[in-house]
């Protein structure tokens, strides 16, 4: 199923935990997971345990390569960080139209900035983030828009992405055509004779090649 789902809400706005409850953890490419693989939790200058961004140089980079892999075999694949700033998700959409993929936000933005800091702090202590941070990037939610072409959904909208199977046991028939390519008249002269006992699914190529485009 080509679809990609991008996560978007400040820390503690519960975007990990939405992935949780709906069962997307096989399917998640998660930032915060992916820099624990590079470097175990560190403390920071407090002294308290957080996972470390040195290495985001790297990282990055590393969940795009990992990305296309998997859309180059059509996988439904989440990808679970922040993308607050709508640059953010540039190479999403790039990779997207590339795969020929329906790219989905489900925003968390919403919730308010004292919320989302009491979330944080509920949390282990070494996946809080420090409030400053979430404040800064709370802050930029006002300048940052999702680019065009991206569709945005809420988390309770989620149902309306997926494919929905569709019975056709009441049709007599069921006909699929395929590769049009401009031949309008052999199309036109077969739906001359078309039957409401079946039903027709048109596959796409309907231009190009043929000799009646215009």
């Amino acid at each position: 199923m080509r679809i990609l789902l991008l996560m978007r809400g400040v820390p503690g706005s519960g975007k990990s935990t939405f992935i949780k409850e709906q069962g997307l953890e096989p399917y998640t490419l998660s930032a915060d997971a992916l820099r624990l693989l590079y470097a175990s939790p560190m403390l920071d200058n407090a002294g308290r345990w957080c996972i470390s961004q040195h290495f985001d140089k790297q990282m990055w980079p590393f969940l795009l390569q990992t990305l296309e892999e998997r859309m180059k075999r059509g996988c439904f694949t989440v990808v679970d960080a922040t993308n607050i700033r709508g640059r953010d998700m540039t190479a999403y959409k790039k990779l997207a139209n590339e795969y020929k993929y329906r790219i989905y936000v489900v925003d968390f933005t919403d919730i308010t900035l004292e919320e989302a800091k009491k979330r944080n702090m509920q949390r282990e202590e070494y996946k809080q983030v420090p409030e400053n941070v979430i404040e800064r990037m709370y802050a930029q939610l006002a300048d940052n828009k999702v680019p065009s072409g991206i569709t945005v959904i809420k988390p309770q909208e989620l149902a309306q992405i997926w494919y929905k199977p569709r019975d056709l046991s009441a049709y007599k028939k069921v006909i699929h055509i395929g590769d049009i390519h401009g031949c309008y008249k052999p199309l036109k002269e077969y739906l001359e004779e078309i039957n409401p006992q079946n039903y027709y699914i048109f596959l796409g190529d309907y231009i190009d090649r043929g000799s009646e485009n215009a």
